[in-house]
């Protein structure tokens, strides 16, 4: 008897707990990105618990419109996929501002660094803190 798989089959390989850990906080800055677009601080705060709603609300205010796009692939400072794991990661991040009081939409470019945590497995990823840094010319 032959345990060779037939030519044709693509042999099913599982996805590791890092790799489904990575995925996960990948849609969570997706998410965060999405948030902002939404101009709804509330949205960010599900996401962000520590995000200054007022801030982000007072800021809000004078935009028309912003579109938030990520940059290229998230780079990991430091990543563990544990039960109540963490990591940080930095990713390029693209705003097209329009302000409500008229001009060219400005496009901002920085780098966003997110570290991120959660409470177990089956907890979801939360960001703890956020630092965004102009991207160097």
């Amino acid at each position: 008897m032959s345990t060779t798989p037939n030519p044709g089959e693509v042999p099913k390989v599982g996805i590791t707990p890092e790799e489904h850990a990575k995925k996960e906080i990948l849609q969570l800055v997706k998410d965060y990105c999405s948030a902002m677009d939404s101009l709804q601080p509330d949205r960010l705060k599900k996401l962000y618990p520590q995000v200054d709603v007022a801030l982000h609300r007072e800021l809000f205010k004078q935009y028309k419109s912003l579109k938030c796009s990520l940059v290229g692939d998230p780079e990991y400072d430091r990543f563990d996929a544990s039960s109540a794991g963490g990591a940080q990661l930095k990713i390029g991040m693209k705003q097209q501002v329009e302000m409500k009081s008229g001009g060219a939409p400005k496009a901002l470019e920085t780098i966003a660094t997110f570290i991120v945590s959660r409470m177990n497995n089956s907890s979801p990823w939360y960001i703890d803190r956020l630092q965004v840094v102009a991207k160097p010319k």
